[in-house]
């Protein structure tokens, strides 16, 4: 008896659909030419083109003109406002002098924040006063900011 080897069987990827493939390539080339032709005339709109008015067309709709609230910068107030106010107190009263602002809240607490120190950490410092308290169960009635030290008094 003769053993011949058998070699093993190849996976070969048949060409059974390779003219419709191609076609199929080719009406997606036209369509996506086509497409991006219509909007090139739309935009250009050939009677009446003015440059200037394309590039704000273009410069408008790619997102890069600021909005005028971001370019205008935020006061020292308006900031505390907006990290404090419905977040971490009820604000009833705000004052400002040149080196503290002082807050008042619906809740009874008076907060007093230093304006030479960071904005952001005091208002975090304060959120986790705040929830101490809340946590030993404890009132809060005044947190100064303007010393080294915080200052928190109790009920």
């Amino acid at each position: 008896m003769l053993f011949k080897k058998q070699r093993p069987k190849t996976f070969e990827i048949s060409n059974v659909n390779s003219n419709r493939k191609k076609i199929i390539f080719w009406i997606e080339i036209v369509a996506v030419f086509t497409l991006i032709s219509g909007i090139c005339f739309s935009f250009l709109n050939v009677k009446n083109f003015d440059f200037s008015k394309f590039l704000e067309t273009i410069k408008s709709s790619s997102g890069l003109k600021k909005d005028e609230a971001e370019s205008r910068e935020l006061t020292f107030l308006d900031k505390a406002r907006n990290s404090i106010d419905k977040k971490l107190l009820s604000i009833t009263e705000l004052k400002e002098t040149p080196e503290v602002l002082s807050i008042k809240s619906r809740e009874g607490i008076d907060v007093f924040i230093s304006k030479n120190k960071d904005l952001e950490t005091q208002v975090k410092t304060l959120q986790t006063v705040l929830s101490k308290a809340k946590i030993e169960k404890r009132e809060v009635l005044l947190v100064d900011f303007r010393f080294d030290k915080l200052t928190v008094r109790y009920k």
